[in-house]
């Protein structure tokens, strides 16, 4: 008996070991007096959403209400520019507009609020003459944010439209 319980703590205690279960050392993580450390520069974040090299034209977000798909009246003129930007780069081959919301809401919800936003956004552009075949539509939902905060500006600028130009 007392053979079998020693086998089973030197087997325990060697799968401790073998896992990095043993005893950790906590680094020191403050510099030492009359040291100077640098931090290291925070990467830069893009101002726009990243588009495939050598395709790139630039198409204003479009901002949304709180729960809400239809455009709203101030951003009309930045859906018209970028109508007017997708006119004027014939070789567009193709758009995709993707919904995005706050974190408010459930998962699914987002998602469907997401995609009722992207084909607003469509509609108005096969509306003003874009060719339907150019564009497609996504929902991110909430997964991916502008803006990771808490507050209501944060969220005003989650709940938009983006789009992504391939040439």
């Amino acid at each position: 008996m007392k053979a079998r319980l020693l086998i089973v703590f030197l087997v325990a205690a060697g799968l401790m070991v073998a896992c990095g279960g043993g005893a950790k050392t906590l680094q020191q993580t403050t510099p030492p007096p009359g040291k100077i450390v640098q931090e290291p520069a925070a990467p830069a974040v893009p101002e726009e959403p990243m588009q495939p090299a050598g395709s790139r034209v630039a198409l204003a977000p479009v901002y949304f209400d709180y729960d809400k798909s239809d455009i709203r009246s101030d951003q009309r003129g930045a859906l018209a520019d970028n109508a007017k930007a997708l006119e004027a780069n014939a070789d567009v081959a193709r758009v995709v507009i993707e919904g995005h919301c706050d974190e408010r809401g459930t998962n699914e919800y987002n998602m469907a609020l997401g995609q009722r936003r992207a084909d607003s956004v469509k509609s108005y552009f096969v509306n003003y003459g874009i060719p339907r075949t150019k564009l497609s539509t996504v929902s991110f939902g909430e997964e991916r944010p502008a803006d990771p905060g808490h507050t209501d500006d944060a969220w005003a600028r989650n709940r938009r439209a983006e789009f992504v130009t391939q040439k």
